[in-house]
């Protein structure tokens, strides 16, 4: 009898196990995702997420509808061992598969965090529009605190904003461009599975070379030289060439954004 219960069991784990870690590979080719999922997918690692905590939902209804089934099919099956070890399978099973679901958590956030974040789809601050044109724009950039906002969110530090005429020890994000804010923020969420940090040390403050593709004009930020984010610039981007004065540049061949290894710093500019 116990090599028979053993024997159902078995499938109905895998087949739970199987739909956890395979499912959103399956999503992603045939999109069959429900309407709840839908929408705006920054990446791969959203994607799985959002697939994860639509199985987690799902399993654990079906968990609690089981355990509940389970439970009255006992009682109701008094004075019928059978009956009642059948009941006792089923609230096994429904546990076994909440277990597994956390064992799938386990190697999900083992492998990106990201991948299972309980707080990835809740309404937050996320990515300001980009601008449609790539060429510079009259409408000039957001709010030092929206941008800021924008950037704690998706964990970018900053130097703090410049007072009127400070333009040492800070960085002033008011008027920075949107679609150079976006590149920052999409970066961040590119090369966090590498530990990357992104801060950023300079913006529209004053001492900067004018033109019309400068810092000035919001088109240009500065971040921070850090190890993990150097190689993941190098590794991930294309190597254009030396800029005039010296400096090896990479570009993001997806936006179109340009990243000079200065001496101290990257100097990163988008859409101009």
């Amino acid at each position: 009898m116990k090599s028979y219960l053993y024997s159902k069991k078995v499938p109905l784990l895998l087949a739970i196990l199987s739909f956890v870690l395979v499912a959103p590979v399956f999503a992603a080719q045939i999109e069959l995702l429900p309407p709840e999922l839908q929408g705006e997918i920054s990446g791969p690692a959203d994607l799985v997420n959002r697939v994860y905590l639509y199985a987690l939902g799902m399993v654990a209804t079906l968990a609690v509808v089981m355990v509940v089934y389970g439970g009255i099919k006992y009682v109701a099956s008094a004075g019928s061992a059978s009956a009642q070890s059948d009941a006792r399978d089923i609230i096994k099973n429904a546990i076994w598969g909440v277990l597994l679901l956390g064992g799938a958590y386990l190697i999900l956030n083992t492998i990106n965090p990201r991948l299972v974040d309980l707080g990835a789809n809740e309404p937050s601050l996320d990515v300001i529009p980009t601008a449609t044109s790539t060429t510079p724009s009259d409408t000039g950039g957001g709010s030092a605190n929206t941008i800021r906002a924008l950037l704690q969110a998706n964990g970018i530090g900053a130097k703090p904003e410049c007072s009127p005429g400070e333009s040492v020890g800070c960085a002033r994000l008011e008027g920075v461009q949107p679609q150079v804010i976006n590149e920052i923020i999409n970066l961040k969420r590119s090369c966090d599975a590498f530990g990357c940090s992104v801060f950023i040390t300079a913006g529209t403050e004053d001492g900067h070379a004018a033109g019309q593709c400068s810092h000035s004009s919001g088109f240009k930020v500065d971040l921070r030289l850090d190890g993990a984010l150097n190689d993941y610039i190098k590794d991930h981007f294309a190597s254009i060439g030396t800029r005039s004065d010296g400096s090896p540049q990479w570009q993001n061949l997806s936006s179109g954004a340009v990243y000079a290894l200065e001496s101290d710093h990257w100097d990163v500019k988008v859409g101009c």
